[in-house]
């Protein structure tokens, strides 16, 4: 066995240090006989851990299981002296079952959501969540949606990341944002928002599907066909295309149909994020967890914070209240001191 020193931080999606009350931290070599192992709780700063008895070898491997933060594990090298080093920052997202929003009131919504506002002025038929009533999301209607109304809550996160992309995202070929083709918002899920737009928005996304170019590829559109057809109204779906951006751009996928809704001719946007956690993996390539399903809207937060750190996106993120968490507790003869 071999004394060691591992300066650990942990820094969340904007690079600060952590807090979390209970960090599960183990160290060992990639057979993992002989891992070390303890639990310590980190308050904003990073800690050193002496470990007596740590494992040899010149290459480690660093696992930590935060409460409040998804699992993550780095390769680290030892040098003569005892010391480990990660071969880079550990960076975590957020668990999502662990966090809620806190979102910016209408009153306070600036500049940049001066199209969402207006927008959602206009969109009397807009349901924020799948199974909600219609409602003109505006002034204390948007401020009633809160955390503890947790699917509205969620479908109103999803529409601020979205939004958040899609009006700084250029439609090509046309020198503007994808928002500025919204017409009315119509529905809003934790995975997507249902929007109507004008013809150049369908326009450019069948022409996108057929000549991909700008980081844009055609995608399968039959999946989304019927999410059309469930938005009130529409009778008849048809010129349906879909594109999906590159991983730069945050795997945005544009789906567009024309569509007969009570009676006239009309043109549906379904715009999405990411739908089957791929876009998660491959921004912290730390984090070891296995995806199925949808993604959270707290874990697309999370990798637009990183890919686009200088967004506002209408929320923050606070720990949720009154959670049962671990207390801190050693194991094994790793000591840890700040």
């Amino acid at each position: 066995m071999a004394r060691l020193r591992l300066d650990l931080s942990i820094v969340d999606v904007h690079g600060r240090p952590v807090s979390d009350p209970a960090v599960q931290v183990r160290l060992g070599p990639p057979g993992g006989v002989g891992t070390v192992t303890t639990t310590l709780a980190l308050a904003g700063a990073p800690v050193t851990l002496d470990i007596p008895d740590g494992p040899p070898g010149p290459a480690l491997i660093l696992r930590v299981t935060p409460s409040l933060y998804r699992d993550g594990a780095v390769t680290c090298t030892v040098d003569g002296s005892g010391q480990v080093s990660p071969t880079r920052d550990v960076c975590l997202p957020r668990r999502p079952s662990h966090w809620q929003p806190e979102f910016t009131p209408w009153r306070e919504l600036g500049d940049p959501f001066s199209s969402l506002r207006d927008v959602l002025a206009a969109s009397p038929a807009f349901r924020v969540g799948q199974f909600s009533a219609p409602v003109t999301c505006t002034g204390r209607a948007f401020d009633e949606i809160v955390a503890a109304d947790e699917s509205r809550a969620l479908a109103k996160i999803s529409l601020l990341n979205l939004f958040g992309r899609l009006r700084e995202e250029r439609a090509p070929g046309t020198g503007g944002s994808w928002f500025a083709r919204v017409r009315a918002l119509l529905l809003a899920t934790r995975e997507r928002f249902i929007a109507e737009v004008d013809e150049a928005c369908w326009a450019t996304v069948n022409d996108l599907a057929t000549r991909p170019r700008g980081g844009y590829r055609e995608a399968p559109v039959k999946l989304h066909i019927e999410n059309f057809r469930s938005i009130p109204g529409v009778t008849a779906v048809r010129g349906a295309a879909s594109v999906k951006t590159a991983e730069r751009k945050a795997n945005l996928q544009f789906s567009v149909a024309r569509v007969t809704r009570d009676g006239r001719t009309g043109y549906l946007l379904d715009a999405d994020i990411d739908e089957n956690g791929s876009l998660l993996l491959h921004t912290f390539d730390l984090i070891r967890h296995a995806f199925t399903g949808g993604t959270h809207p707290v874990d697309v937060h999370e990798c637009l914070c990183t890919a686009f750190p200088a967004t506002d996106f209408g929320y923050h993120l606070v720990p949720m209240p009154l959670l049962a968490l671990p207390r801190a507790r050693l194991r094994r003869a790793a000591r840890a001191r700040r």
